[in-house]
Parts: C-alpha cells; sequence; structure tokens
C-alpha cells in the first residue's frame, strides 16, 4: 500500500510540474493596425500606424497640431502627404534616421529577418536587432502582438495603443 501511495505521489507531483512551462510565442505577428504614442527625443506624437506581413506602411501623425495631418505610405512608391497634398517619389527617400523611415525599418527587418524573442522581465517578450536604422527593440505580448518599438539609433519609442 506505501508503494501504491509513493508511486501516486511521484505521479502527481511530476505531472502538477510538466505542464507549468510557459510557451513563449513562435514568432512576432507583423499585422499592425492600430493608434499609436510616439516619442522622438523630447516631442510627442501620436497617430495611426497600419503594417501588413508584405512590408507595407502607412503611418500618420494627429497630434501635435503643427503635424497634424502628415501622412506616410510605403508601398511599391513612397508617398509622403500633408493634409491632402501629396508627393510620390521612389522608396529610400528619406535618411535612415528621420521617424517614418526609422519604424519602417525596423518592422522591416523584424518582418524578413523574424529575430527570435526571448522572454523579458519588464516586458512580456523582446526581440532585439540591427536593421538600417540602427538597433532596435520590438516588445511583443505573449501572443507576438507587437507593443512597443524603440529604435536607440534615432531615440525613438513607438507605443501601439492596446485593443487595436
Amino acid at each position: 500500500m506505501k508503494k501504491l501511495a509513493l508511486c501516486i505521489l511521484m505521479f502527481l507531483f511530476l505531472f502538477a510540474f510538466s505542464g507549468c512551462k510557459e510557451k513563449s510565442p513562435e514568432e512576432i505577428n507583423m499585422h499592425i493596425d492600430s493608434s499609436y504614442t510616439a516619442t522622438i527625443g523630447n516631442m510627442g506624437l501620436e497617430g495611426l500606424l497600419i503594417y501588413t506581413d508584405e512590408g507595407k506602411m502607412y503611418l500618420d501623425i494627429s497630434t501635435p497640431d503643427e503635424l497634424s495631418g502628415l501622412s506616410f505610405s510605403f508601398d511599391e512608391d513612397f508617398t509622403i502627404g500633408y493634409r491632402g497634398l501629396n508627393a510620390i517619389t521612389e522608396s529610400g527617400y528619406l535618411p535612415d534616421t528621420s521617424f517614418a523611415q526609422s519604424v519602417k525599418n525596423s518592422l522591416d527587418n523584424a518582418n524578413f529577418e523574424k529575430p527570435t524573442l526571448e522572454k523579458s522581465a519588464d516586458k512580456k517578450y523582446t526581440a532585439i536587432a540591427k536593421g538600417d536604422s540602427g538597433c532596435y527593440k520590438i516588445h511583443t505580448d505573449e501572443m507576438g502582438n507587437i507593443e512597443e518599438i524603440e529604435v536607440t539609433g534615432t531615440d525613438v519609442k513607438l507605443k501601439l495603443k492596446a485593443g487595436n
């Protein structure tokens, strides 16, 4: 009887701890359709960011008032717009250190190079890599959805709004 009870206790102990390991996301979910808040140095921005798995990106700025209506669209061509006035040129027109280009470069690198997500203490999961605009960090939730992008070379920090 003691052997049976001991076997049952060992089985329960092993069973209880075998399923407790937290599973990290396989990869970063690159589809983004969210409002954001961002800082570039001391300047704060708000707007909308859309990014597709194919690498197309749309970014607009709604705050501060002086930049409200400024938009950037990265498709086959690059379009910069301001309150309905649009200029179309080739991709790579903006310097790599500009706000929109540094976000685009970091997302493209994460999308096509697939950096590894690691569990982090202050964020849920973090991928650190280097893109055309410098080193960047992408923080995700436990499902791999992007919550924050930091581009250290350009001092850009962009936080996506929860629930979008």
